[in-house]
């Protein structure tokens, strides 16, 4: 809250005051144990005080506002020209229905961004200075600190809009659990996370398997990476698909040249053979024939192979490529020659490319980020994948911190009945 940039919309909303003086007139004090900001102004005015220190809250929480969306709005702008571009016909065609589709939900998206701040107790005009009167207002201060740290926990609890739990997540999807993962999972978190998967289709193999989130940095690539390398280690051809074209992760992180790729093939620019990565698969990733590690003695599974197909070059048209006939033929191809195909897709909210994937596949992995995702954004990625045609879909929990409790590594057998 202290940035310059506070100050600056601060001093726009009061001509009196310069950037300099605002910054000066007003601090900035925050409570390590909560998510609390105070903000308070010094004047000679009570009344001056008091409005100096509402309007430098208000604009931090528009700047927060105007920041969130930004990207949002970034990403309509594209399509609005694409939109505009079209004749009357393409319009009311596919292409113009699909495009207005997208524009739509980046606009619901932007309008559930709210900055992530409040204003929980405006600033009211002070009954008397506040120098020099230091032992009535120390005494005052610790009576009324301690009722308003109370409040101000319990306030704090109510307000917090961020998932905390395995149990809300699940109560909230009514999906199940198939990992919770921390920040540096190991490699057996990922064998297990392998095994529950299966127990989503217990009768038939789950040949294509999407894995996604809500929105960025909540650990989809990550994991999507990790899953290959165990389907690897079990013994599987394994082929790890890139499909989030937007942000590009795993070439770089391979260490491998990212061109060609997918949208290189799919738009004709390539052949085939010329975008797949083989990849080591590490022998410590096979897993025992009683699918509980090697350490007991038990025979290890040879491991099979894993194949990476990346990115590709930087494309405009990324959801009309993902969306193609090429590529749902590409897929079909690829789920006959692969064991697993494991698809890195862009997250659901920000834009519609996974939308077009899903009813594609056979199985769906939801990525949700404890003390990140919150409520609204996890219940608009549920909406979301309702109203796509029935896919088994499992949830994993990433990010989770030492002190978050006993986390299980399991599948309910309660939702055996719907996971298909």
């Amino acid at each position: 809250m202290s940035l310059p940039r506070v100050a600056a919309l601060t001093a726009a909303r009061l001509p009196r005051f310069t950037q300099d003086e605002v910054s000066s007139a007003v601090s900035v004090n925050s409570d390590s144990q909560s998510d609390l900001v105070s903000v308070e102004a010094t004047q000679r005015s009570p009344a001056l005080a008091a409005k100096l220190a509402n309007t430098f809250a208000k604009q931090y929480i528009v700047f927060r506002r105007s920041a969130d969306r930004a990207p949002i709005r970034s990403a309509m702008m594209p399509l609005r020209r694409q939109i505009a571009a079209l004749s009357k016909s393409e319009r009311s065609g596919e292409l113009g229905r699909s495009l207005r589709e997208r524009l739509r939900q980046l606009s619901v998206l932007a309008s559930l961004q709210t900055g992530d701040a409040e204003l929980l107790q405006a600033a009211e005009r002070p009954d008397g200075p506040s120098s020099p009167k230091p032992v009535r207002n120390g005494a005052l201060g610790l009576f009324f600190g301690i009722l308003l740290a109370v409040a101000v926990i319990v306030l704090a609890e109510t307000l917090d809009r961020r998932l905390r739990n395995a149990a809300e997540v699940e109560q909230m999807f009514q999906r199940p659990l198939l990992a919770a993962l921390p920040e540096s999972a190991a490699a057996t978190s990922f064998q297990i996370l392998r095994t529950n998967t299966e127990y989503l289709s217990p009768d038939r193999p789950l040949r294509s398997i999407a894995i996604t989130s809500a929105l960025a940095q909540e650990g989809k690539s990550t994991v999507a990476a990790a899953l290959a390398a165990a389907e690897a280690g079990a013994g599987k051809t394994t082929l790890l698909l890139e499909c989030d074209l937007h942000r590009p992760a795993l070439a770089s992180r391979m260490g491998i040249s990212g061109e060609p790729g997918l949208g290189d093939y799919l738009a004709g620019h390539a052949a085939a053979q010329e975008v797949i990565r083989a990849l080591p698969v590490d022998p410590a990733a096979s897993v025992s024939t009683n699918g509980s590690g090697t350490s007991n003695g038990a025979k290890a599974t040879q491991p099979g192979r894993l194949d990476l197909i990346p990115a590709g070059r930087p494309r405009s048209d990324k959801g009309v490529v993902l969306g193609s006939q090429r590529f749902r033929d590409f897929l079909a191809v690829a789920s006959r020659s692969y064991d697993v195909v494991i698809l890195d897709c862009s997250p659901l909210l920000p834009v519609a490319d996974t939308l077009e994937l899903i009813p594609q596949v056979d199985a769906v992995l939801l990525c949700l980020r404890t003390s990140q995702t919150t409520r609204n954004q996890a219940h608009a990625a549920r909406e979301a994948l309702a109203r796509l045609p029935t896919r088994p879909t499992g949830l994993v929990l990433t990010g989770i911190r030492p002190g978050d409790g006993e986390y299980p590594y399991y599948y309910s057998e309660e939702y055996a009945s719907q996971a298909g």
